[in-house]
């Protein structure tokens, strides 16, 4: 037998000692202290995955909306077939027409969300969405008006 204590003997007596002078219990403060640190670590992984998810939203958003552009751009040159950087009453409605017209475009303006552009699909209303449209009151849809009519600025006039 050894005349030393072990080291349990020793640490169970520092913790007596410290708990008489403290009235504390060293055990206690260090599971608070665990706790703390440990739900620290984890709002800060949380964190950590927010922020992330964020750049991913963020990075689908551009893609989504650059694809959206692209799009809405190609519609634009199918619809132009005269290729003189503007839309014709006449090419619209070829372009719309559910039995002649251009499927890409009529996919494309069914599905694209923008109510000024989904008009363009309604006989009835196409022509006062071509007054809408055509801001310059040029008779045709440029692409600047092409432009904003797809994403019209606040207070843009709806075709209802």
């Amino acid at each position: 037998m050894s005349l030393l204590p072990s080291s349990y003997a020793v640490d169970a007596t520092r913790y007596r000692v410290s708990a008489r002078l403290t009235g504390r219990s060293p055990r206690r403060e260090d599971a608070i202290e665990n706790a703390l640190k440990a739900k620290l670590q984890a709002r800060a992984a949380q964190r950590r995955a927010q922020e992330m998810m964020a750049r991913q939203a963020a990075k689908e958003l551009e893609e989504f909306t650059n694809e959206f552009k692209n799009a809405a751009r190609h519609c634009f040159e199918l619809i132009d077939v005269d290729k003189g950087g503007s839309l014709s009453k006449e090419e619209i409605v070829n372009a719309v027409h559910p039995k002649t017209g251009i499927e890409k475009v009529i996919k494309f303006l069914k599905t694209c969300g923008e109510e000024n552009l989904q008009f363009l699909l309604h006989p009835p209303r196409l022509q006062k969405a071509l007054e809408i449209l055509d801001t310059d009151k040029s008779g045709e849809v440029d692409a600047d008006e092409w432009r904003v009519a797809r994403r019209p600025p606040s207070g843009f006039p709806s075709f209802v």
